[in-house]
C-alpha cells in the first residue's frame, strides 16, 4: 500500500526544506512536522518516515497516540532526543486507523506506543 505513495520535497515560505506523502486517492497521509535548513536534513526525515523504504531508527523512537479537541486520534513520533520527528496529519474517529497510519510511518506495533490522557 504505502509503495505507491508520492513523496514530494519542497522549500516552504522561509525556504527551509519540507516533504509530503500522498496516497494513491490523493490524500496526504505525512508531513515533515518542521522545516530543514539543509536538503539532506529533510531527506532523512523522509527516510525516518518510510521513504524509499526507510530504516530501523523507529524502533528507538518512542510513539504517542491522543485525542485532539474533536476527540479524534492522532499520534506523535519522538526520536531520543525528544523532538518530534513525525505527526499525523489528520485525526482518525477510530484508533486502529490511527494505528494503521502509523504503520505506514514505520511503526513497530502496539508495545512501543504510549496513551496520552
Amino acid at each position: 500500500m504505502s509503495s505507491s505513495d508520492k513523496w514530494v520535497f519542497y522549500r516552504d515560505r522561509k525556504k527551509q526544506w519540507r516533504w509530503n506523502r500522498t496516497a494513491v486517492n490523493g490524500e496526504i497521509v505525512g508531513a515533515a512536522t518542521q522545516g530543514y535548513v539543509r536538503r539532506i536534513d529533510c531527506l532523512r526525515n523522509a527516510y525516518r518516515n518510510g521513504f524509499e523504504g526507510g530504516d530501523d531508527s523507529g524502533t528507538r523512537d518512542k510513539w504517542e497516540i491522543y485525542r485532539d479537541r474533536k476527540r479524534e486520534y492522532r499520534w506523535h513520533r519522538y526520536a531520543t532526543n525528544g523532538n518530534i520527528v513525525g505527526a499525523a496529519t489528520e485525526g482518525y474517529i477510530n484508533r486502529i486507523d490511527c494505528v494503521a497510519n502509523m504503520k505506514r510511518h514505520g511503526f513497530p506495533g502496539e508495545k512501543k506506543a504510549r496513551m496520552k490522557s
